[in-house]
Parts: C-alpha cells; structure tokens; sequence
C-alpha cells in the first residue's frame, strides 16, 4: 500500500513536536476548508438541478397557456413578415411560417388544413370512364 506512512521516516521530517503540531494543524485546516468546499458544491449542485428540472426542455411538455403560445406565435409572424416585405423568405423562415401558423390555429383549437367541400348535389366521385369521356368532350352526344 502506498497510502500507508512509516512513522519513523514521517517523524524524521521534523525537527520537534512544535513542527508536527503545525504541520497537523495545517492538514487540519486543510482538510476544514475541502470539507466547506465541498458541502458548498453539494448545495450549488442541488440548487442547479433543481433549477434545470424546473426548465422546460425540447421535447418536454410545455408549461405555456395556449394564449402564451397565440402571443409567442403572433410576434413570430410579425417579425417574419416584417422580413418578408424587405426580402423573400428563405425556405428555413418559410417552414418556420407554416409552423408558426399551424399552431396558432391548433392552438385556438380550429383546423390547420384547408377542407374544401363539395356544393349540394355534386357527387363524391366520379367513374373513371365519366371522367375520361367529359375530358374528350364527348357530353353523352353521338358524334357519329
């Protein structure tokens, strides 16, 4: 063991018993002040957990109310439309738009996609063989 200390090399050191007084007084003092250090560390490190769990992370749900979020939104899409009427939209600020336009809408709880609907008495589908005879023109007349 290399931890271990022979007495009589370690006594050796010093010329007296003040000596290994001061010098056990030293390690002593030594050893208070790494013991403060490291309580202080513990606290700061409780203290900064305790601060990161209280961060809201990516990926994490979000502490925001939905008009935190409308108000988020709104200032986004002002800001891109500012940049918007001095120069086109790069394709990140693009997405970036949808996105933004897309939750504002969910967050007031209505639709993000367009659904258009077909006027009364306009079916649904069609037969192919409908549509390639109304594509050629033929309106159900004989051309023949």
């Amino acid at each position: 063991m290399s931890d271990v200390v022979d007495i009589a090399a370690f006594s050796k050191k010093f010329k007296d018993l003040a000596e290994i007084q001061e010098y056990a007084v030293r390690q002593y003092q030594a050893l208070a002040n790494a013991d403060k250090k490291i309580n202080e560390l513990n606290y700061e490190i409780a203290h900064l957990q305790k601060l990161l769990a209280d961060v809201v992370t990516p990926g994490s749900p979000s502490t925001l109310l939905p008009e935190d979020e409308r108000i988020i939104a709104d200032l986004q899409l002002n800001r891109l439309k500012q940049t918007a009427m001095t120069r086109d939209l790069t394709l990140e600020e693009t997405k970036r738009y949808d996105l933004l336009v897309k939750n504002k809408f969910l967050s007031k709880g209505q639709a993000t996609e367009i659904v258009e609907t077909l006027p009364k008495g306009v079916p649904d589908s069609v037969p192919d063989a409908e549509l390639i005879r109304l594509i050629k023109g033929d309106n159900g007349r004989d051309n023949g």
